[in-house]
């Protein structure tokens, strides 16, 4: 399959011969929601990619092969082993050339949060801290990231990607016309983070389950899921062909996996714009139109704190969001917004004429490549 792309050559470094045996390849296929599958996935298109180039001097962008998260998790946080690993990786790029030191700032490594101060302030270690684990890799480099903070993104140091979503899911159902559940609620419903955002969710599971035009797949560590004999994906693939909207409420993370299967299904994603430190920010933004095929729906301050102590708030924000799906969903606005899913479903799929077309077009924008183009040609042939 060919496409129009943005001019951008990209140079995959060689892994050391030094470093610990890798499983992000076996989670796209045993858990393709992980967090880290998304960068396996990156990585895998980026190898096999036509903007690949044999000659770093040719490349605008250089990619480390390695997912750091996933290396320290294997590690068990051995920053020993971990320091090893690092200096073995810097050593292997130096092989190839002056590149890494001459032109860090185009180097792209995977982590799951995007550079931002207020991941410091709420998390603790990471990569504005004084002690990163990776302080070589992490520094002036390119994140490839899932998670952002809208009002400190980093354009020039992020390229914020969607969760990966394997290309066949919901296939047969992104054409069906017949959609008899209202919206759709899945994942765990525990709400076990610190931040507020997260009590939204077992508030959504006790109103949703009072109404049957809403459906409920929970699952948790202490319960089982509904069909047992039926993998949680194959249960969501059935219930997102049959539902106009899919509620993605925040759980441990702003962002979740939900919102991308939503899209591959032809589902409407119903996103919240939740006040407080973590504000949302959607990914391939600059590129992609998201309130074009998303329902975006602004939580109040009162809302949020009521999430916890509950009151009147609460009632007053299931009030506003059921009849919000009601009104889209009789007045044809749901079927405007899945109309255009089917050109983000295209964009958004993991595929080189997808998701990883738009961005390279991301990177060819910020960094300010001759040749780029906000609008481009997204059909193949």
């Amino acid at each position: 399959m060919t496409c129009s792309k943005p001019p951008v050559k990209l140079y995959v470094y060689d892994a050391p011969s030094y470093m610990p045996a890798s499983s992000w390849q076996s989670l796209l296929h045993s858990n393709p929601a992980s967090q880290h599958a998304q960068c396996g996935a990156f990585l895998d298109l980026a190898e096999r990619s036509s903007y690949r180039t044999r000659d770093p001097a040719a490349a605008d962008f250089f990619i480390v092969p390695a997912n750091l998260e996933l290396l320290s998790k294997q590690e068990g946080g051995n920053t020993s082993t971990l320091s090893i690993w690092e200096a073995a990786m810097v050593a292997a790029m130096r092989k190839a050339g002056h590149f890494w030191d001459a032109k860090r700032s185009r180097h792209i490594i995977c982590r799951r949060q995007c550079p931002s101060p207020v991941w410091s302030e709420l998390l603790g270690t990471h990569l504005n801290s004084r002690n990163p684990t990776f302080p070589l890799l992490d520094n002036g480099t390119i994140k490839m990231c899932l998670h952002a903070h809208a009002q400190q993104f980093q354009r020039r140091l992020s390229l914020h990607m969607p969760y990966y979503v394997a290309p066949t899911f919901a296939t047969l159902g992104t054409g069906k016309a017949e959609r008899s559940i209202l919206s759709v609620l899945a994942g765990t419903a525990d709400a076990t983070s610190r931040q507020k955002a997260a009590k939204m969710r077992p508030l959504l599971e006790a109103k949703m389950s009072s109404d049957s035009r809403y459906k409920i797949l929970a699952v948790s560590k202490t319960s089982h899921l509904d069909a047992p004999g039926l993998s949680f994906h194959a249960q969501l693939e059935a219930l997102l062909m049959g539902a106009k909207f899919q509620f993605v409420p925040p759980g441990d993370t702003m962002e979740s996996a939900a919102r991308d299967q939503s899209i591959a299904a032809g589902t409407v994603p119903v996103l919240f714009d939740v006040p407080g430190m973590l504000r949302y920010r959607h990914p391939l933004s600059e590129v992609l139109d998201w309130k074009s095929f998303a329902l975006l729906f602004k939580v109040s301050y009162a809302e949020l704190r009521s999430f916890r102590t509950g009151g009147s708030s609460a009632d007053d924000f299931w009030a506003r969001l059921n009849q919000t799906v009601t009104q889209a969903a009789a007045d044809g606005r749901w079927l405007r917004w899945r109309a255009n899913i089917k050109a983000a479903r295209h964009l958004l799929e993991w595929t080189e004429c997808g998701v990883f077309r738009v961005a390279m077009l991301e990177l060819c924008q910020a960094h300010g490549l001759s040749g780029c183009h906000k609008a481009f040609d997204d059909t193949c042939d």
